[in-house]
């Protein structure tokens, strides 16, 4: 199992890894999951809620912190980014940002499973 970890709030995540797994994200999924897309490089990552039933909470990271926070409403077509470049997104069900009182600056950690960190290594070595 993986986890996404904010101070002393452990959440089990999903990790979309390959192009595949982040092209598709959320879409069409009815449950509260937590997904994190974890990219190879920094960069101005974009998402749209196309197909996404739940309205979600986006928090772009960046080098292991919190560097911005953003809400996506459910099926919207309009884009959703950061005007800082991330290493990581993570999207969790709408009010957790609230909830746990997760802010920007707030330390980010990820305890990957072997095949994750497996399929990591893999998929960003080529």
């Amino acid at each position: 199992m993986d986890f996404v970890i904010f101070g002393e709030n452990k959440l089990a995540a999903k990790f979309a890894i390959t192009t595949e797994e982040q092209a598709k994200g959320l879409m069409f999924c009815e449950e509260d999951v937590v997904m994190a897309f974890l990219y190879k490089d920094k960069n101005y990552h974009k998402f749209w809620m196309k197909n996404t039933p739940k309205p979600l909470d986006l928090v772009f990271c960046r080098d292991n912190e919190v560097v911005d926070i953003r809400k996506g409403v459910a099926f919207s077509l309009s884009l959703i980014s950061s005007g800082e470049v991330s290493d990581l997104v993570i999207e969790l069900p709408l009010g957790t940002v609230e909830k746990l009182n997760i802010t920007t600056g707030c330390k980010v950690d990820l305890e990957l499973s072997i095949e994750t960190s497996i399929k990591k290594f893999n998929y960003h070595k080529g």
